[in-house]
């Protein structure tokens, strides 16, 4: 009777799941790659949007209510700061127009297909 546990029976059942998982991650790659080509360019994504232009392009698309932010370089780090654009003036409430809030240190990353 012949043990399971043969040096080549062993490494004949390791080459067969390293060929299927190969396998499955070419497969995978390759739906990846095919997603990644179906993406639509920024230009005709944001073609009936209204561009804002700056130190990052914005466009707004009425018919939506999206916003859209084009990025140009994904290891660029920039300063956000958060204020607010309106309230009720100055009160002892603490929700004054145009007080600042919080400054941070943002970076851009991608995340998913998009």
């Amino acid at each position: 009777m012949k043990s399971s546990s043969h040096p080549s029976t062993a490494g004949h059942r390791l080459s067969g799941v390293l060929s299927r998982a190969a396998a499955a991650f070419v497969l995978l790659a390759l739906a990846m790659l095919a997603r990644a080509q179906e993406l639509p360019a920024i230009e005709d994504t944001v073609s009936g949007a209204t561009p804002m232009e700056g130190y990052f392009n914005l466009y707004w698309d009425e018919s939506t209510g999206t916003m859209y932010w084009e990025i140009d370089d994904f290891d660029t780090e920039f300063l956000y700061q958060v204020s607010m654009g309106s309230g009720l003036g100055s009160n002892p409430v603490g929700i004054d127009r145009g007080q600042l809030g919080g400054t941070y240190v943002l970076q851009p990353r991608r995340v998913g297909p998009r």
